[in-house]
């Protein structure tokens, strides 16, 4: 978190689990059901205390409703890492109700198509 003023990091900091927990609740439903999907099983780690800590961070940069509106997508399409979070946010992809393409496999003369396998016979 480089990039916040120095009281406002001791102050994310300071917060407990619980308390950021019931932050990101505060915000939204997406939001605190992201928060819960990043922090996993109890004990929460420093790492996803992180995280989470992260996610909170997130909502005073972007706000509270671009924050929940691109957890929401995030949710709906299967995408919840934090990167994945932030790159929603600052493409604003939830704003063209796009849904992610799944990937697309080059084509390449050394590939065959799966029917060329199902239609073939060994040779013993």
């Amino acid at each position: 978190m480089a990039h916040l003023h120095p009281k406002h990091a001791a102050y994310l900091d300071s917060l407990s689990i619980e308390t950021i927990t019931a932050k990101l609740v505060a915000i939204g439903t997406s939001v605190g059901a992201l928060g819960d999907l990043l922090a996993g099983e109890p004990p929460v780690s420093e790492a996803k205390r992180h995280l989470l800590t992260r996610l909170l961070d997130l909502a005073h940069v972007h706000g509270a409703d671009e924050l929940e509106a691109a957890c929401h997508w995030a949710l709906a399409n299967n995408t919840t890492s934090l990167a994945s979070i932030v790159s929603i946010l600052d493409t604003k992809v939830y704003l063209t109700g796009d849904q992610p393409q799944p990937p697309v496999s080059p084509i390449h003369d050394n590939l065959r198509h799966h029917d060329e396998f199902t239609n073939t016979q060994r040779e013993a």
